[in-house]
């Protein structure tokens, strides 16, 4: 398990997929956005902005619910910091306006409430009619 501490640019809830700005500040990641795409890890604390928050990049979360074993979990396009599976990420992009999104992997749920942490290279996704 790998910890480092940022400080939040804005509210972070514990277990959003949160990425870093190029002003050093942590906020919550979405697939719908190339600079705010790319996962640091997940949010161990809820914060508010200003505050500092742990972050795990290679452990295993536990505080999740109704996740289906070996199933991979990625950034979600249309809601900040939320996780989804893939099916649940083509759901969203297609029944959105969003053009593309960016498929960011991760981690795999590894029981009914947690996964590892196994995080992926964003990859663009064009919307196809």
């Amino acid at each position: 398990m790998a910890i480092s501490s940022f400080t939040a640019g804005s509210a972070i809830t514990a277990g959003d997929a949160v990425y870093l700005s190029s002003g050093n500040l942590l906020y919550p990641s979405i697939a719908s956005s190339s600079a705010r795409t790319p996962v640091i890890g997940i949010a161990l604390d809820t914060a508010a902005a200003g505050s500092l928050v742990r972050v795990d990049n290679d452990g295993v979360y536990a505080q999740s619910s109704n996740l289906i074993p070996g199933e991979d979990l990625y950034v979600s396009p249309v809601q900040s910091g939320t996780l989804v599976s893939s099916s649940g990420f083509y759901e969203q992009l297609y029944g959105s306006p969003l053009f593309r999104a960016n498929l960011s992997r991760v981690g795999r749920s590894i029981s009914t409430s947690g996964y590892a942490i196994e995080l992926k290279p964003p990859v663009l996704i064009n919307k196809t009619p």
